[in-house]
């Protein structure tokens, strides 16, 4: 930087400074709406005032009173989505003490005792054979597949 620039560096910042500050208050007092500062006194049941300048936010005074009795009626007025009828309401709660009754019943018994059988050895037996050693025994042979013999 040459000399100059820097002698002036100072002055120049504070000027820029001045000329934004100037600038945005000349923007914001261009901007700004005048409306007459008047009090009103809003009461529910009153008449409004004369003369009222309303911004922009202005939204319904709800009477809370009368708000709270609709609701409370618009409550009373809607029928009810059940009908109650105690027989039914008997017979459900009946079948269900019988189901759980019966069950009860056989939840408890005492299991069957298990049955246990000597299997006889049957390798090696012709089909014939091994058929009737089963029978012996008290079982029921299934073949299944059958198996080539060897040659």
């Amino acid at each position: 930087m040459n000399d100059r620039a820097v002698k002036y560096r100072r002055t120049v910042n504070v000027a820029i400074l001045a000329i934004t500050i100037l600038s945005v208050s000349v923007i914001l007092g261009i901007g700004h709406e005048s409306v007459p500062d008047i009090d009103p006194d809003l009461t529910v049941g009153r008449p409004s005032p004369e003369r009222f300048v309303a911004d922009r936010t202005t939204s319904e005074i709800p009477d809370v009173d009368k708000t709270e009795s609709a609701r409370r009626t618009a409550a009373n007025s809607v029928p009810s989505p059940y009908n109650i009828n105690q027989a039914t309401s008997q017979g459900v709660v009946d079948a269900i003490n019988a189901f759980y009754a019966d069950l009860s019943d056989v939840a408890f018994l005492p299991l069957p005792a298990v049955l246990t059988t000597q299997v006889p050895d049957l390798v090696g037996m012709r089909i014939a054979d091994a058929e009737a050693g089963a029978e012996a025994s008290g079982l029921l042979l299934s073949i299944v597949g059958s198996v080539e013999p060897p040659e």
